[in-house]
């Protein structure tokens, strides 16, 4: 946890900072941060499709290695590696994207469950004092994963005022610490970006899961029109992935605060964008059927 609150949360928690110092709004703050992340890595997803169209290319060589060892599984992997080295493709590369978005998710939850650190910069020496008190008003011996997110919504709760007030003799810099708790507001179009939808029961915050779902989907149709080889699969070759992302989306933004659900969502429609970019500056359709009518 600690490497991910590091390696991850501290220049992603930066990236907010500045997003949200510029934006003035959470919501906001989280959608242009998932747009700057896609231009910061951009370059990257350039390698992953220039490295896909390299398969595409050589995809009509592959086929005819199966035709020639149709039931010697080993020697067909054996020239298939042969042929990947000779034609300088990287199976490897094309995971590259993945793993970025799995670093970002991961940074991501990290920053929005600890507003405190990364959004308003207090010390850690007043935020365990701060957790302290959150735990003397809501009676709980230990606050779980989050516990930032917790303080937030009892320090602005005018109802512990009293409670907080005690931490003044404490805690340097007490009234602008409490200000800037008091001015992060967590609603974003109706809904608190600080609370996690909940299976048991229905409220607004389903919107959210669904989106995600909805816009996980659109993705996953975009690249498979975009990918001439799963469009000639059948149903499962072209779509058990994206069922099994549907679902994960759906399932995920159910269980992490719905901040983390709005960066999902804005990541996915985002992607799109980026995918229709991709595919016209490198267009994997245009490679495969060169390459097969060079056959």
């Amino acid at each position: 946890m600690n490497f991910i609150s590091n390696a991850l949360g501290l220049p992603l928690g930066l990236i907010m900072y500045i997003c949200y110092a510029i934006a003035g709004s959470y919501g906001v703050a989280i959608i242009l941060f998932s747009l700057i992340t896609k231009v910061i890595f951009f370059p990257l997803s350039v390698l992953a499709q220039k490295n896909s169209v390299r398969l595409f290319q050589i995809q009509p060589k592959i086929d005819e290695l199966k035709k020639l060892y149709p039931k010697d599984k080993e020697r067909f992997y054996d020239e298939q590696d042969e042929l990947f080295k000779k034609e300088k493709y990287s199976p490897g590369k094309g995971m590259i994207p993945l793993l970025v978005q799995l670093a970002l998710i991961l940074g991501m939850v990290n920053v929005i469950y600890n507003p405190l650190k990364h959004l308003m910069h207090i010390p850690a020496a007043a935020v365990e004092r701060l957790v302290e008190v959150t735990q003397q008003v809501l009676g709980v011996e230990q606050l779980a994963y989050g516990g930032q997110l917790m303080v937030v919504s009892a320090a602005q709760d005018p109802a512990n005022a009293g409670a907080f007030a005690a931490l003044s003799n404490v805690i340097p810099d007490f009234g602008e610490v409490m200000a800037r708790i008091g001015g992060l507001d967590l609603q974003f179009l109706g809904l608190d970006l600080g609370a996690t939808p909940s299976v048991a029961e229905l409220s607004v915050l389903w919107l959210i899961p669904l989106a995600a779902g909805l816009s996980s989907l659109a993705l996953c149709a975009i690249q498979v029109h975009l990918n001439p080889i799963q469009k000639k699969q059948k149903f499962l070759g072209k779509w058990g992935m994206s069922v099994f992302l549907v679902g994960f989306s759906v399932f995920f933004t159910f269980v992490v605060p719905t901040g983390v659900g709005v960066y999902w969502i804005a990541s996915n429609l985002i992607g799109i964008a980026v995918a229709l970019l991709l595919n016209h500056l490198y267009n994997p359709n245009k490679a495969f059927a060169e390459a097969s009518d060079n056959l």
